[in-house]
């Protein structure tokens, strides 16, 4: 944390790799899977989930649900 005091914003981020994510991301190397998925209409219910630290990972509200 100490490194980060005294830095500019702008260079606060410079030493991150975002290609090397990005094109982690692509290659599937990182598995990102939402523990929950919820309809727009329930945004309350995804809130409350948020609230409770419960979910232990990603929650994600969509417009549509397919």
């Amino acid at each position: 944390m100490a490194r980060l005091i005294g830095k500019k914003r702008s260079s606060l981020y410079s030493d991150i790799p975002m290609q090397q994510i990005v094109d982690r991301v692509a290659d599937g190397t990182y598995k990102a899977r939402p523990v929950k998925v919820f309809p727009f209409e329930h945004i309350p219910d995804a809130h409350r989930l948020m609230e409770s630290n419960g979910a232990n990972g990603k929650i994600v509200v969509v417009r549509e649900m397919k």
